[in-house]
Parts: C-alpha cells; structure tokens; sequence
C-alpha cells in the first residue's frame, strides 16, 4: 500500500509545462507530457537488539513545488444552483477563466453579457446590484481573492445599493471589472 501511494503521479502538458522544467529539457513540445512521482519515501528503522525490525516510521516528503498545485473546481461550480443564475453564470466562467491567469480584466458590459444580466437602461441600479451582488458572493465563496471597477462609479450608497449622480450608469458600463483569482 506504502508503495502504490509513492508511485502516485502528477503530470502536465502543452502549454501548462512550467519554465524550469523547459530549461532542464530544451526539447520538450507542445504535445508533450511531463510526469512526476508526488512523494519520495523515507523511512525510519529501528531494530531490536536482535537485530529484527521492531518499528518503522514511513515519512512521505512532497516530490513538487506546492505553489504550483492549482485544484480544478469546475465540477464544484456547474453543480451550483440555478436559483441565482447571474451568480452560477459569472462563477462558470471565472473558475473556467482562471486558467488564463491570475486576474481577468474585462469591460463591463462583457462581465453583464457573460452573467446573462439584461441592461436595464430605466433602472440601471438594479443592474448594477445584480452584478455587484454576484461578484461579491462569487468572492465571499473563495472562487476569487479581489475585484474592483476601474474606474470606480461615482455615487453614495443607499442602504447597501449603490445610487449613481447623472451620467453614472453610461460611464459605469464603459469602466473595466478587474477579477483578482
């Protein structure tokens, strides 16, 4: 059993292959895969005065860098209720994204488009609590670390919600959304 967890591996390919494993193996291409065993085994004997094994201490040290580990939570997010779709919708696409790297910056009217969230140009606050709402529940579950509007809309907040001066909501759809995974 010890050495059936010690054969474990953990591979990568294409594009995913960090740059110190391209460095050591300068031939390595797009299609090729990189496999690792995760643990190396060490063991601690100790020996009865006989000279037989009276114990033994297995220690499984990591074989990796633990900063490169990143969990694939897609399964996680498309079982998401369909009770909140703006949330599961900006949530899909976010855990989806987050391949791409560690921030996502993208217009806002993108961000609304991706949500399924209709532009109410009548009551644009409420289009923007629906999009605020989800960005900070997507937050507040651990799918990114940080967001913020870029720029920031001017207004005062009323009650929680945010209410914008003249002209806020044309500005505001035009701003950036900036994600930080």
């Amino acid at each position: 059993m010890v050495w059936n967890v010690a054969r474990s591996e953990i591979g990568v390919s294409g594009s995913s292959v960090p740059d110190k494993l391209k460095k050591l193996f300068p031939d390595i291409e797009k299609g090729d895969i990189f496999k690792m065993n995760i643990f190396r085994i060490s063991t601690v004997k100790q020996f009865s005065p006989a000279k037989t094994l009276k114990e033994a201490l297995i220690l499984f040290k990591p074989n990796f860098d633990p900063g490169l580990i990143r969990f694939n939570r897609t399964s996680e997010v498309l079982g998401l209720p369909i009770s909140e779709p703006e949330y599961k919708n900006l949530a899909i696409y976010i855990v989806y994204g987050s391949n791409l790297g560690d921030r996502i910056v993208k217009p806002v009217r993108e961000f609304l488009e991706i949500a399924m969230i209709d532009i109410d140009y009548e009551h644009p606050e409420r289009t923007y609590n629906k999009l605020a709402f989800a960005i900070k529940k997507i937050t507040a579950d651990g799918y990114i670390s940080d967001w913020d509007w870029d720029p920031l809309p001017k207004g005062k907040r009323d009650h929680g919600e945010f209410r914008g001066d003249r002209g806020w909501f044309s500005r505001w759809l035009g701003s950036n959304l900036v994600v930080k995974i």
